[in-house]
């Protein structure tokens, strides 16, 4: 494989596996935008090697965080239709293109999910979150800012501690948070009214993998 064109997906997956880049929506929209820099480097003359480069890319991606069906998501939709181009410079065109429609779209859809997550929220709650999600803490923000929330707590998210970040997001806009080590989820949960949380998978039974 070629280093140079490699390089944005290689830099990407390296982010995504130290979870220098976390959360499922920042993980999708990273991979399609490493997709997308990537054929804007590629160099190579042939339709078919770049395809190629393209699936090997694309494993690379997904091999990150195979749990992560925003991240199965986003290269699917990066690469819909290059296959069906018929040159090099068609093939770029696509990629580039649905890179940015998906990056615009997730984008939106964070937007819409915090005004609609946070009607749910009654006012005066105590809620919990876990990890850090873009998703969730647009929610969380929203429904702080619309006098649904007085108090959240995080966990401690072990073994990478994501909820220090979490904790300290809210802190920063003002928001009441308590960090707590996951262990006294459970000692916590009486007192919670909600339960948010962002989700990499949410299986047909309801259950959640974060």
């Amino acid at each position: 494989m070629k280093k140079g064109p490699f390089e944005p997906v290689r830099r990407t997956s390296e982010a995504i596996r130290t979870m220098e880049i976390r959360g499922a929506g920042r993980i999708a929209r990273a991979a399609s935008s490493a997709l997308s820099e990537m054929v804007e480097i590629w160099d190579g003359p042939s339709r078919d090697e770049l395809l190629s480069d393209l699936k090997k890319a694309a494993g690379m991606l997904h091999a990150t965080r195979p749990s992560a069906v925003s991240l199965r998501n986003a290269i699917l939709l990066t690469l819909k239709g290059a296959e069906l181009e018929e040159d090099v410079d068609s093939i770029r065109e696509a990629v580039r293109n649905n890179s940015s429609s998906f990056l615009k779209a997730s984008r939106e859809a964070v937007e819409v999910i915090s005004r609609i997550g946070m009607k749910r929220i009654p006012k005066g709650s105590t809620v919990m979150t876990h990890c850090n999600s873009s998703a969730a803490l647009s929610i969380i923000e929203a429904a702080f800012n619309d006098g649904r929330i007085e108090e959240v707590y995080a966990t401690e998210s072990r073994p990478w501690r994501q909820g220090q970040l979490t904790a300290g997001w809210l802190a920063e806009r003002g928001i009441p948070v308590t960090m707590i080590v996951d262990s006294a989820a459970r000692f916590f949960m009486n007192g919670m009214d909600m339960v948010c949380v962002g989700a990499d998978t949410v299986a047909a039974n309801g259950a959640v993998i974060n």
